[in-house]
């Protein structure tokens, strides 16, 4: 779809905003869901919305929101972390294009370890 498309949609108080569909994935919302571990980052909330077209991109809304919890998700390289696992609904993501829609949701799971 071409960025001089246009889509129409209705702002709260009824007027009409003329959105550019490229713009429309960063108003979907997904449903996030929080491990315990990472709580700490959204007040305790287990559950938050983000928005953006790929899993890399609702990661990137949350942490503008909750400073360094990307971090303790991604590594240097842009990748998921060994002890991490990402899901949008019941699907591994294995890279952070995966792409989400506006009715899924993305669980952040962390692995426990120890003795």
């Amino acid at each position: 779809m071409a960025d001089s498309q246009t889509v129409d949609a209705f702002h709260h108080s009824f007027i009409l905003i003329r959105y550019p569909l490229s713009a429309i994935r960063y108003l979907m919302s997904i449903t996030v869901k929080i491990a315990s571990p990472l709580r700490s980052y959204t007040g305790g909330q287990n559950s938050v919305s983000g928005s953006g077209a790929t899993v890399g991109d609702v990661l990137a809304d949350l942490d503008r929101r909750y400073t360094g919890m990307r971090f303790r998700m991604i590594d240097e390289q842009d990748k998921i972390r060994q002890h991490i696992r990402l899901f949008v609904n019941n699907i591994e993501v294995k890279a952070l294009d995966q792409p989400v829609r506006e009715d899924d949701t993305v669980h952040l799971i962390c692995a426990l370890s120890g003795g």
